[in-house]
């Protein structure tokens, strides 16, 4: 399951903003996973990877279909996610602190998704991909710090260097067909 998760999250940091669908349904995969590995731990991993995919799809779907909800959602909950786990790898355990910190996260999340779309997906996905990745790597600080920074900008930076190549690209099409 690690080097599954390792792929999702290389797949986000890099494509999430050009497959926002792959990002939804990685989001979906990701959370679902962690929502159930922590709450039924009697279950086999076969079904816990089962349902994480099923997860995933059916967000991934649903992002296809109805893309401005699905893209608010995955905001939401991707900040949240982001927050969560930030804190949690930095060792706060103050409950009340926490969860009012990773609902203004889920906020933060959804307002970037809904009026920044491309950027949104690109600071939202790389986050998402860093933290899984770190998660997934399972490495203690300050490696877990340097790992999340290099990984998030990198994904930042290659993302936004893609959509930058990619909107150069539709310009010059655009002045040949002229």
């Amino acid at each position: 399951m690690t080097a599954l998760r390792i792929l999702v999250s290389i797949l986000l940091l890099l494509l999430g903003r050009q497959l926002f669908w792959l990002f939804v349904g990685g989001t979906g995969f990701v959370l679902t996973m962690e929502l159930v590995t922590r709450l039924t731990l009697a279950w086999p991993a076969w079904l816990t990877l089962f349902v994480a995919i099923v997860a995933g799809i059916i967000g991934a779907l649903l992002a296809i279909l109805f893309q401005e909800i699905a893209v608010g959602v995955a905001g939401f909950v991707t900040g949240g996610y982001v927050v969560f786990n930030f804190l949690d790898l930095i060792g706060l355990q103050i409950p009340v602190l926490t969860w009012i910190l990773v609902i203004i996260g889920a906020i933060v999340g959804i307002v970037l998704a809904i009026s920044l779309f491309d950027w949104a997906l690109i600071l939202l996905s790389s986050s998402s991909g860093a933290t899984l990745l770190v998660r997934s790597l399972n490495v203690e600080p300050p490696l877990t710090y340097i790992i999340f920074g290099g990984a998030l900008i990198l994904g930042i930076i290659i993302q936004a260097s893609m959509m930058r190549s990619r909107k150069l690209y539709r310009e010059q099409e655009s002045q040949a067909s002229s």
